[in-house]
C-alpha cells in the first residue's frame, strides 16, 4: 500500500521556428542521440528549426531526424548556430540599422515581421534598497479611470487551440479598452493570441508560431509584450518581444534582452515583466533582480533585489507592492523609492490586489497546518488568511479565514472581493454570493468583472458584467451581526468529539475549547452551532522506504545506499467540521503520515515510524477558525448577461447566462 504521490514535470518537445533560413553546412563533428547510446561522425547539412540533416562521414549518406532526437549538447549547439546566423548582418539580405549596443537580427517567427534585438544596459542603473523608509508616505489618487459606465461589447474569440486560456489582461488604452487572452496548443507548440477591442467587439486573432508567455498590453493598448516559454529555448526565455497590434494581427517590432549580465544562463531568464507606461517596463529574473527599463534607450533606470517575484502593480501603475527580506513594502514604480511598510506578520506565501480606487489592499496568505504530510490532502483542507490594509495609512483593517480553491483573489468594487467565483465582503470576510457560469477564466478591470464564457464546444466570448449586483449589496448590509451570522465573536457554540479510540478525547477537547475561547466564542452544550473534532484511522498497511546513496552506520538495515525497508504504517486523520442545525458548512483537516523517516541508533525504524504516525491532536489548537460565517445555503438568483454588440453570425453566443447563487 502506498499513499505517496509522484509528481513528474511534463515538458513539451522543443520546436524552433526558422528566423533567417536554414543553417548552411558546417565542419565535421561527433553527434550523439538523446539516449546517449548512439553517435556518428557527420557534417551538418541543414537545420530548418525542426529537423536536422546530417551527412555521415563513413558513407556520405544523408540522414534526417527531428531536433529532439539529438542530445541536449547537440541541440544547444544548433541553437547557438541558429542564433549566430540570425545575428549575421550579411546573411540573407540587407541588414537593418541598429544602435552600437544592439544586435541586428530576427527574434521573430515564421509569419511575423522581424524586429531589432537590443541588449539591455544596466551599467548605469541606480542601486535601490527596498525597505529604507520612515513612516507612511503614500496617499491614493483622488481620481482614477472608471470602467463602470462604459458600454463594453462582448468579443467572440476564434482560432485554433481555443480553450486552453491561461492569461487575460485588460487595459483602457488611448482609443478604447483592449483585452488580450492567450492559449497554448502543445500539439503544434505554438501560442495563440486574441486581442479584442471591447468598445467595438472586434477581435484580432494571431498565431505566434511558438510557445510564449504573454505579459500583457501596453497602457495605451497598442502593443503586446511576451517571452518565448519553451523550456529548451535558452535564448528565447531571456528575451522580451514587443508586438505592434495591427488589423491583420501582431507584428514583432523589437526585442530586449534585459539580463545579459546574469551570472549563469538560468539567471538571464525573464521570470516576470509588466508595463509601467508605453515607454517603460519592469522585469524580474530568477535571481529576483528587479529592473525598470527605458525602452527608448534600452537602459535600466534602477534595480533592486526582491524577496519574491510576485510584484503587484496598482491600477494606475504608479505604485507597486514589493516583497523583500524584511517585509512587504509599497514602492514607487518609476523611482523604486519605498513609500511605506505594510503592518502585520507577512512571513508566508502571499498574493495581493489593489481595490479599484487604490484605498485598500487585499492580501491572501497561504498557510498550511504543520502536519507530517499534507501533499495528498484535498483543496478543501487548505487554509488561507485574508488581510485587508488601509492604503492611506498602511495599517491592517481586518483579517479573516478563507477556505476555497487555490485561485487568485480580486476586488470587484471597493468593498467586495471575488475568489473562486464567490463574492466576499472584505469588511467581515463573509461569503455574500456565488456566481455560477460557464466561464474558464476571469479578471477585474477598475471594478468591471470580465470573463471568458463557454458558449459551446470550442466557441468562446469575452463578456463583462458590473458586480456586485444589487441583491448581493443588500445581503451584505442586511441586519445585525447576530441576525446575519451563526458564527461571530460572542456566539454560543457546542463541541463534539469523535474518535475510534486512537486518541485521548480529553486532550482533544482541551485543545479545541482553548482555540474557541481565543476566538471569542462561548462554549455551551445546547448551542446549535457545533464544532466536531474527529480523529480516526484512515488507512493502514505496509509502506516501502528507500535510503539514498551512501552507508548509514546508525542502522544495520541501511548499510548500503538504495536499501529498501518495509515498515508498517497506520495513517490518522484529524478533521474539524463546523455545522449548524446538523448541516455542515466548514471543514479542515490534516493527515499524519511520514514521507521520510529519520534514523536513530537507539530506536528501530518501526519505532520511529510509529511515533510519526501518532494522531496530530495539536491541530485543534493551532487551526485558525472562521470568526464570521452565515452558515446558510445558497439561493439561486437569475442574472442575465448584456446581449448587445454580438454579430448576427454569432447569435448563438447570446444564449449563455451568468447566475449568482444568493447569500451563504
Amino acid at each position: 500500500m502506498s499513499w505517496k504521490k509522484c509528481v513528474a514535470p511534463c515538458f513539451a518537445a522543443w520546436v524552433f521556428i526558422a528566423m533567417s533560413g536554414a543553417i548552411p553546412a558546417q565542419e565535421e563533428r561527433t553527434w550523439r542521440d538523446s539516449t546517449g547510446q548512439f553517435s556518428v561522425e557527420a557534417v551538418l547539412v541543414e537545420f530548418d528549426g525542426k529537423n536536422v540533416k546530417l551527412k555521415k562521414t563513413s558513407d556520405n549518406r544523408v540522414v534526417t531526424m527531428p531536433l529532439e532526437k539529438l542530445s541536449f549538447s547537440d541541440q544547444s549547439y544548433l541553437r547557438r548556430q541558429k542564433q549566430n546566423e540570425a545575428n549575421n548582418p550579411f546573411a540573407g539580405g540587407e541588414p537593418a540599422s541598429a544602435e552600437s549596443n544592439n544586435q541586428t537580427g530576427s527574434s521573430g517567427t515564421a509569419g511575423t515581421t522581424s524586429g531589432t534585438t537590443r541588449n539591455g544596459d544596466a551599467s548605469g542603473a541606480e542601486k535601490i534598497v527596498i525597505g529604507v523608509v520612515s513612516g507612511w508616505n503614500y496617499q491614493p489618487p483622488k481620481i482614477l479611470p472608471d470602467g463602470e459606465n462604459a458600454d463594453y461589447k462582448p468579443c467572440p474569440l476564434s482560432g485554433e487551440g481555443v480553450g486552453y486560456f491561461h492569461m487575460l489582461d485588460i487595459v483602457k488604452g488611448t482609443d478604447a479598452a483592449m483585452a488580450v487572452t492567450t492559449c497554448t496548443n502543445h500539439t503544434t507548440k505554438s501560442t495563440f493570441a486574441c486581442v479584442m477591442n471591447m468598445n467595438t467587439g472586434k477581435t484580432i486573432a494571431h498565431n505566434m508560431k511558438h510557445e510564449a508567455k504573454v505579459w500583457g498590453l501596453s497602457p495605451d493598448g497598442k502593443r503586446v509584450m511576451a517571452t518565448p516559454s519553451d523550456f529548451q529555448d535558452k535564448v528565447g526565455k531571456s528575451r522580451l518581444d514587443f508586438y505592434g497590434i495591427t488589423d491583420k494581427g501582431l507584428t514583432l517590432t523589437s526585442s530586449l534582452i534585459p539580463y545579459t549580465d546574469g551570472k549563469s544562463e538560468y539567471n538571464r531568464y525573464v521570470e516576470w515583466a509588466a508595463w509601467i507606461s508605453p515607454t517603460h517596463v519592469l522585469t524580474c529574473n530568477s535571481e529576483r533582480t528587479l529592473r525598470l527599463w527605458d525602452m527608448k534607450t534600452a537602459r535600466a533606470i534602477y534595480q533592486a533585489t526582491l524577496g519574491a517575484k510576485n510584484v503587484v502593480l496598482s491600477p494606475d501603475r504608479k505604485v507597486m507592492v514589493v516583497p523583500a527580506q524584511s517585509g512587504v513594502f509599497l514602492c514607487d514604480t518609476m523611482t523604486g523609492k519605498t513609500l511605506g511598510k505594510l503592518s502585520g506578520d507577512l512571513t508566508a506565501s502571499i498574493e495581493f490586489d489593489f481595490s479599484p480606487d487604490q484605498t485598500r489592499l487585499l492580501g491572501v496568505m497561504h498557510k498550511l497546518p504543520k502536519s507530517l504530510s499534507f501533499a495528498d490532502m484535498s483543496d478543501e483542507f487548505r487554509n488561507k488568511v485574508v488581510h485587508v490594509w488601509d492604503l492611506t495609512s498602511g495599517k491592517e483593517l481586518n483579517e479573516w479565514i478563507l477556505n476555497s480553491e487555490p485561485t487568485t483573489a480580486r476586488w470587484v468594487d471597493n468593498r467586495m472581493i471575488m475568489k473562486s467565483n464567490t463574492l466576499y465582503d472584505s469588511e467581515t470576510g463573509v461569503p455574500v454570493c456565488h456566481y455560477d457560469g460557464g466561464y474558464v477564466t476571469n479578471t477585474t478591470f477598475n471594478g468591471l468583472f470580465c470573463y471568458l464564457l463557454i458558449v459551446r464546444s470550442n466557441e468562446y466570448v469575452l463578456a463583462s458584467a458590473k458586480l456586485p449586483h444589487q441583491a448581493a449589496v443588500d445581503a451584505a448590509n442586511k441586519g445585525k451581526v447576530q441576525e446575519r451570522f451563526v458564527l461571530y465573536p460572542g456566539a454560543e457554540v457546542s463541541v463534539k468529539i469523535e474518535t475510534d479510540g486512537s486518541a485521548d478525547e480529553k486532550e482533544i477537547r482541551q485543545h479545541l475549547e482553548q482555540n474557541l475561547s481565543d476566538c471569542g466564542f462561548i462554549v455551551k452544550n445546547s448551542a446549535k452551532t457545533q464544532f466536531i473534532a474527529s480523529v480516526k484511522k484512515s488507512a493502514e498497511g505496509e509502506e516501502t522506504y528507500r535510503s539514498p546513496s551512501g552507508p548509514f552506520p546508525l542502522s544495520p538495515l541501511l548499510d548500503r545506499g538504495g536499501a529498501r525497508v518495509d515498515v508498517k504504517i497506520t495513517v490518522h486523520e484529524s478533521v474539524l467540521t463546523i455545522s449548524n442545525n446538523g448541516k455542515e458548512f466548514w471543514k479542515l483537516g490534516v493527515r499524519a503520515y511520514p514521507d521520510s523517516i529519520p534514523l536513530d541508533k537507539d530506536r528501530s525504524i518501526q519505532e520511529i515510524a510509529d511515533e510519526l504516525c501518532k494522531p496530530d491532536l495539536e491541530f485543534f489548537a493551532r487551526t485558525q477558525l472562521p470568526r464570521y460565517h452565515t452558515g446558510e445555503t445558497p439561493q439561486r438568483v437569475p442574472f442575465a448577461l448584456v446581449r448587445q454588440g454580438i454579430p448576427e453570425n454569432n447569435s448563438a453566443l447570446i444564449n449563455a447566462t451568468l447566475t449568482p447563487t444568493g447569500v451563504r
